[in-house]
């Protein structure tokens, strides 16, 4: 998506930083999830893995992107795991 020239950039570290503030995402809970369900695929030599309604791309132990669940991928090696997502949101600190 292109923006119109006058907007500011904002960068990928603002908008993680948006979504665990903001909206109260645990990132780091989030990015655990996935690497288990990814350690799924490494562990059976998968290159991509099916998880939380999307297909994780790993690469060496990496995982790069995450596609729709539908996406085409030129992976032959799959792998589904059926664990589902734990709820990521912070809870709500109490003023003191």
């Amino acid at each position: 998506m292109k923006l119109p020239l006058n907007l500011p950039i904002v960068t990928q570290h603002a908008l993680l930083r948006f979504i665990e503030r903001a909206l109260g995402i645990d990132v780091e809970s989030l990015r655990r999830q996935m690497a288990e369900a990814a350690a799924v695929g490494v562990k059976h030599g998968a290159g991509v893995v099916i998880w939380g309604g999307a297909k994780l791309v790993i690469e060496d132990r990496v995982v790069v992107t995450a596609l729709p669940r539908n996406a085409v991928t030129s992976e032959t090696a799959t792998a589904t795991v059926e664990r589902p997502l734990r709820p990521v949101r912070r809870r709500r600190r109490r003023k003191s």
